[in-house]
């Protein structure tokens, strides 16, 4: 799910949101590295630039999925609580939601349920029109065997998504809807 958000992320950091030339620069060079699945070279790339903008989450967006992906959890969750401490709730509510929704997606693997649950209804709070927060809260409530309240997870990222996402994804939240509703009974 990580690399979803991350793809979600790099379309908001092109396409979408609005910041100076050189902010750009280091999220674009760094985005073109992953691509070329160069990720060392793009977390490089990525402290360069929060060395000279400190207070820049879109780059702490883009570097703490990056460090999960590397095995880097600590590093992860430091740039996710840096992104939770500065970021502008009304302006930034995009990244502010991202950063809940990873560090969930990181508590919940390392299995602490109650700070999982929080950041995951936190995301949902920040901008509840991320729908793939709510279908791994539903995958989450699957684990702890509340099937009721994961099915209305599921259904309402089920919705938000619609037909937007990829098949393969569809088809991920229809077997996870069929196994709340299975065990649920």
């Amino acid at each position: 799910m990580i690399k979803i958000f991350f793809s979600l992320l790099v379309f908001f950091v092109i396409s979408a949101h609005v910041v100076s030339a050189k902010e750009v620069d280091f999220a674009k060079e760094a985005i073109e590295l992953v691509q070329i699945n160069d990720k060392r070279g793009a977390i490089k790339l990525l402290d360069k630039g929060i060395a000279k903008e400190p207070r820049n989450i879109e780059l702490y967006s883009i570097r703490g999925p990056l460090l999960g992906s590397i095995g880097r959890t600590k590093d992860a969750l430091r740039d996710y609580d840096k992104i939770i401490r500065i970021a502008d709730p009304k302006s930034q509510k995009f990244f502010l939601a991202g950063a809940y929704y990873n560090r969930a997606i990181v508590e919940s693997n390392d299995k602490i349920v109650l700070k999982a649950e929080s950041d995951f209804k936190e995301a949902i709070k920040t901008d509840p029109q991320i729908g793939m927060v709510y279908i791994d809260y539903g995958k989450f409530l699957i684990d702890q065997k509340r099937f009721s309240d994961a099915i209305l997870n599921l259904e309402k990222g089920k919705e938000i998504i619609n037909n937007a996402a990829p098949k393969e994804e569809l088809k991920r939240i229809e077997m996870l809807l069929s196994e709340a509703r299975r065990e649920g009974k």
